[in-house]
Parts: structure tokens; C-alpha cells; sequence
């Protein structure tokens, strides 16, 4: 996990990409954020460029490659690396289904994204937040 690396966003939902735009902006986030509207787009993207992330914000529930599948594919066919960059699941859907689902391979986060922008807000903060206190082995690389 690089704390100085990207911040990789997939939604499908472009509203809910311009909304997490704004939070990033009126956060003053440092780290270079790059937007994907379809998991075919990440995966592409993925492919080439794993080792500057800092975390990954996906959404389940997006029309051809879901979150859930999009993990499922980069786990296998990235290097053990990738397992130590936060794969955190941020969808509109609460249900049990989804949570069992993303809790398969790892538990990284789940959160149900509000419709309240102050709540959206406040919730990137802490997850930015957490992530930026939380040790992992390859924290040691970027050091």
C-alpha cells in the first residue's frame, strides 16, 4: 500500500463520480485521483499500473464487469502485491447478499453510500483516514 499512491475510483453512476469529484476536491487530497465508469476500464488500467495505488473505491452493482468480479479477476491475475492495496466495496446496495459476497476473499470495507453530501464527505474522510494510519508490510517499500 503506497499512502502517496493513486486513489482509484469505479462507479458506473456519474453523478456519484462527480459527487466523490467535489468531496475529493473540498478535502484538498493530495494523491492523484483517477475516475473509471466501468470495470472493464479499471481492468485495463490495473494491468499495467499496481504498484503506485494507495486504495481503491468500487462499486458492486455496474452494468458488464461488477466490483465483486472485477476483484475476483485482478486477485488472479495480479501479482501478491496487489492484495496489500485497500479494495474497499462503496455501493447504494445494503444487503446481505452483496456483504457476503465482498467478504469472500477479503473484508478491506464495505459502506452504503448516502445520499446526504456532508455524510458522503465524512465518510471518505475517515475511510481516507483509517487507511492513512493502517500499516501493511509493503508501507515499508515507500519509505
Amino acid at each position: 500500500m503506497n499512502k502517496k499512491g493513486q486513489i482509484i475510483i469505479i462507479d458506473d453512476d456519474l453523478q456519484d463520480l462527480d459527487w466523490l469529484a467535489e468531496v475529493f476536491n473540498e478535502l484538498e487530497i493530495t494523491n492523484e485521483i483517477l475516475y473509471f465508469s466501468s470495470g472493464h476500464k479499471a481492468f485495463e488500467f490495473f494491468k499495467d499500473n499496481n504498484s503506485k495505488i494507495f486504495l481503491i473505491l468500487s462499486d458492486i452493482v455496474m452494468m458488464n464487469l461488477d466490483g465483486l468480479k472485477l476483484r475476483e479477476m485482478l486477485y488472479e491475475h495480479m501479482d501478491v502485491s496487489f492484495k496489500n492495496i485497500p479494495y474497499i466495496f462503496f455501493t447504494t446496495y445494503a444487503e446481505k447478499k452483496f456483504l457476503e459476497l465482498a467478504s469472500v476473499d477479503s473484508k478491506q470495507g464495505y459502506f452504503v453510500k448516502p445520499r446526504n453530501y456532508d455524510t458522503l464527505k465524512d465518510m471518505i474522510k475517515t475511510i481516507l483516514n483509517y487507511w492513512n494510519h493502517a500499516e501493511s508490510l509493503s508501507s515499508y517499500d515507500h519509505k
